[in-house]
């Protein structure tokens, strides 16, 4: 499958590369694109400074209404949320050591 073509690619691949397989690999029509900002760092593992990533999980659906107008306007998405929760990054904030994905994004 194109799926499992894209998976094997991605596996030796970081970075923007990495990012843009697994992209691929979803071969839905629609896909979401998140904004990199900053969080409010906190204290994480050995007293040191993450900036962590909160993670939201919903699913917007199509309403079940025809019409919500009553004249067949489109009526916009359903959002359903699934949870949330925050991760830290594999890196402190001030790791000079870590470039700045390795000390924004969470791979665990």
């Amino acid at each position: 499958s194109r799926w499992a073509e894209v998976s094997r690619c991605a596996s030796a691949l970081t970075g923007f590369a990495e990012a843009a397989l697994h992209w691929q690999a979803n071969e839905h029509g629609h896909f979401l694109a998140e904004a990199l900002c900053d969080s409010k760092w906190v204290q994480g593992p050995g007293g040191k400074s993450y900036n962590g990533t909160l993670r939201v999980g919903f699913v917007a659906a199509k309403p079940g209404v025809q019409g919500c107008d009553g004249h067949g306007a489109p009526c916009p998405p359903v959002m359903h949320l699934l949870g949330a929760y925050w991760k830290l990054p594999d890196f402190a904030a001030d790791d000079a050591a870590a470039n700045d994905a390795e000390r924004m994004i969470s791979h665990t």
